[in-house]
Parts: C-alpha cells; structure tokens; sequence
C-alpha cells in the first residue's frame, strides 16, 4: 500500500513536521511572529517553535521576565493553509526561551526571532469534507504478545498504476504497473457488548516510535455512532486494565466514507517516562492464549458494561490512576499508592447504594438516640479533664468503623474471600515507613512479593466489582498460576 495512505489511516496526525504559515489569531504570541512548526521529539512529546520579525528589539522583554513561583498564563494559537480550509489550533500554549538577531533588510535593521512554544494539544480540522464516517483513537504502550490477545485477522491489499500519454505524439495512454502487494496479520479484536461497539487494533510496524506497541482503538457511525469523549475516555481505560498496559493516549482521527480525515488532534502522552514505560512487561489481570483465542472479545464484552455504568458512582476511574501511578513507582514506595487505590474503591462503595452498612456500625441517628442519657451524665465529668474534649469526640465516633474494618466489610460485602496473603500484603503497605533505606536482597525480594501480591490483590477487587467469574492470574505465587476469582492467593514468600 502507498506509504502516504497507510498513514494517514494507520496513524496519528503528527508522524512528520507540519508548518503553519497562515496565523489568524495570535493568542499570546508576541508581536510580529509569521511561522510556527510543530513535531514530536524522541519520547513523543510535542514540541513547537515560532518564528518572526519585529523592527523594534525592546518588543519582547515582557516575555524574558517572570517571578518564580507564578502561575504562568496559556493561550490558543489558530492558523490556516494557504486556501484556509485547513484550520490548525493550538491548545495550552505559552511561549519560552526567546532568542533574537539582527539583520539588515535592505532598509534597515530588524529583530528575526525565535521562541519555543510549550502546548499540550495540536487539532486539525478540513473544512471540506462530509460527516465524520469513523474516529479511531491513538495510544501508545500497547501490549508485547498481540498474537494471544488479538483473535481476528486484517487483510491488506495494494496496486499501482502509472498512467502516461505524450499528447501530440502517442495515440494513447500508456499503462505502467507499479506493483501489488498482500498481508494478512492476526492484529485486532472485535468488541461488540450491543450498545457499544469498537474495534482494538494493533498498528502495524514502522508506523509510531519503535520503542513502543501501538494500538488503535475503532468506532464507526454504522454501529449505532460514535461515543462521546467521556465514553471513549472510559473505555480506554476499562481496555488498558484487562490487556495490563497504561493505553497512553496520543490524539484522534475522523474520516469521511472515502478515508479523508475531517478532524486530526495531537496529543502530549502522560507521563515523563513514556519510553520506559512502553518498553516495561505489562501485568494483565487474566491470561490471555492461544488456546482460548477470542477471551479478549469474551471479558471485555462482559466488563466494558458494567465499567460504563459504575466508573462514577464507585470512582473506578480515580482508583485506576492510583494503580497505573503505582506501577510507575519504585518497588516498596508504590505500596501506600496501591492501597490509596483500594480505599477510594472502599469508600465509593460504602457512600452508593451498594452497601448495607455503609461503613459504619450503625447510623449517627440511631447511635446518638442510643447514649443521649449517657452523654449528659459523661460529658460534664470529661469536660473537667485535662483531654475531656478529645475523649468526648472519640466517644461520639464510636458508631464509626476503623479503615482496617471498613476494608473487611467492605471484601465481605462485594463477595471477595481474602486468605492470608492478601492479609500480609494489606499490613506491609506501611514498611517503607518503618524500614530502612538501605535494604538486603532478602528485604528487596519480600517488598517485591508484597507488591506482586497487592497489585493482584487489586485486580481481584476490581475484576469482582465488575461481575467477573472467571479465573485471575495469581502473581504471588511462583509460576504465575490460573485461580478462580473466589480463590484467595496462594504464594509463597
């Protein structure tokens, strides 16, 4: 297939430099600038500079000076191609780094500067073109073994044809063939759950940074219409937890029926160790083989309802980023992170209607009723004490659970069974806050088996939270084995 075609519908907007001449409206750029260009370097970011001229060499010192610690202002920057169906805009952006020359114009002396333009966001838009067909999202850090997650397969075809006729001399065209071509990869899944259909696709090689796995995820207006942004965002999310890698987003394509983009937006990826990151195994919750080849379309058919309908109420997706950030931290140290994420689970639990007892032993209502008479005898005595105060609040809380009995509850009240390494891991969240800095192969070896076993601690929860019953991948235990969800861990240290 012609190179320029697979990557306009393969891959993101940004794969080679775009300049734009044409600045309709310079938000906060300073004054005289003509030219902007926008790239991504080697992690991906994206990196712009302005280019401009100035008569005056004292037009920019407002942009050299700043106070430490302020807050520094963002503005959007727009411009067109030369016919202005091609709109460009630049999101986030502030301007830094300005450096100047003088040159001679024939008349006289100018200012020809440049300046780095810091932005989070690059949108394209064609003006042109008919209502938007398909929308394919683009990430980075994408799974290692596609060839047992992806069930289905992609046919690739292409030809060329080089038609030529001398006008005054040949009688007729000429036909010249320019070759063909053929590929079938076993590169996607097709996820279909009625409501929401989407198609997750690896992007083929030499298309996006080769230190990473590239992933396309597909809707089309055919299958009941694109969702919105909080949906597509959410599905993202609920499909990074199952394949075990961080999706990281880096913009969007819509195309018309005939392929022809309407919409093209460049994303700055989350994080600052986007290579590392990429290049790091992944840690899916379930197994994923040949032998059960379509369990990718089976689980996320299953899952990606009830993420949908319980992302908000029980917070998944805050829950979420406490684990992905987790996994971005040094062993021992991402512990209190991965605990923070099972607390915000416990907690948005006990506030839904979900829970029976709400986190508590008993309301404030019934409990206050219930020492009424024992309070007007015990508050005047404790007043006269030294911490009177303190003792009357921690009476008046008494109808309240600990964090620790809460987390029981609140196992117990989504069916999970927890065994006695989910027990350790749960009191082992707080060793980095008691051990030493310096640490022992034997001390390194049992944080990294606490963290095995809290990280699958997580998954079970959160797989049972969203009505999974099937088997988990113990990473605890040595071997890695398959146990049914209800099955606590079974590792050994």
């Amino acid at each position: 297939m012609p190179q320029n075609i697979l990557e306009r519908i393969e891959w993101e907007v940004l794969r080679d430099k775009i300049i734009i001449q044409n600045l309709t409206s310079l938000g906060g750029l300073p004054k005289g600038s003509q030219r902007i260009e926008v790239w991504r370097d080697e992690s991906y970011k994206i990196k712009a500079k302005v280019y401009g001229t100035v008569s005056n060499n004292d037009e920019h010192s407002e942009f050299e000076k700043g106070i430490a610690g302020t807050k520094v202002p963002t503005f959007t920057v727009e411009g067109t191609d030369a016919t202005g169906l091609v709109k460009y805009t630049l999101n986030h952006c502030f301007v830094r780094n300005i450096q100047k020359k003088f040159v001679w114009n024939g008349e006289g002396y100018v200012t020809n500067f440049e300046a780095e333009l810091a932005t989070y966001e690059l949108k394209i838009q064609y003006s042109n073109r008919e209502q938007s067909d398909w929308h394919v999202e683009w990430f980075l850090n994408g799974p290692d073994d596609f060839e047992h997650i992806f069930p289905r397969t992609t046919k690739r075809s292409f030809s060329q044809t080089f038609v030529r006729e001398r006008l005054s001399v040949d009688g007729e065209s000429k036909n010249y063939s320019g070759g063909a071509g053929e590929s079938y990869n076993r590169d996607f899944a097709f996820i279909d759950t009625g409501k929401i259909k989407y198609i997750l696709s690896k992007v083929p090689k030499g298309l996006g940074p080769e230190w990473s796995n590239n992933i396309g995820i597909e809707y089309r207006r055919e299958w009941g219409g694109i969702p919105d942004r909080d949906t597509r965002e959410a599905i993202a999310e609920i499909t990074s937890f199952i394949i075990g890698k961080h999706l990281l987003n880096i913009g969007y394509s819509t195309f018309d029926s005939m392929g022809q983009p309407i919409e093209q937006v460049a994303l700055n990826p989350w994080g600052d160790n986007v290579i590392s990151l990429s290049r790091s195994p992944g840690l899916s919750p379930i197994r994923f083989s040949f032998s059960d080849f379509n369990r990718i379309e089976k689980v996320l058919n299953q899952v990606v309802p009830r993420y949908l309908e319980l992302r908000n109420v029980l917070n998944l997706n805050e829950a979420l980023w406490r684990y992905w950030i987790s996994n971005d931290l040094p062993i021992g140290a991402n512990l209190p992170i991965l605990h923070a994420g099972v607390e915000i689970l416990a907690k948005a639990w006990f506030k839904s209607t979900k829970s029976k007892t709400k986190g508590v032993y008993l309301s404030k209502k019934e409990f206050d009723e219930l020492i009424e008479d024992g309070m007007k005898i015990i508050v005047p005595k404790l007043q006269r004490q030294k911490y009177g105060d303190r003792m009357i609040r921690k009476i008046s809380d008494a109808y309240k659970m600990t964090q620790n009995e809460q987390l029981a509850f609140f196992f117990e009240e989504i069916g999970l069974n927890i065994g006695e390494v989910e027990n350790e891991a749960l009191k082992g969240r707080n060793i980095m806050a008691h051990g030493s800095s310096s640490q022992s192969d034997e001390e390194i070896s049992y944080l990294i088996y606490l963290t095995r076993s809290y990280q699958t601690l997580f998954h079970r929860i959160f797989l049972k939270i969203l009505g999974y019953t099937e088997n988990y991948i113990d990473y605890s235990t040595e071997g890695w084995p398959e146990r049914h969800i209800d099955e606590p861990l079974g590792g050994n240290k």
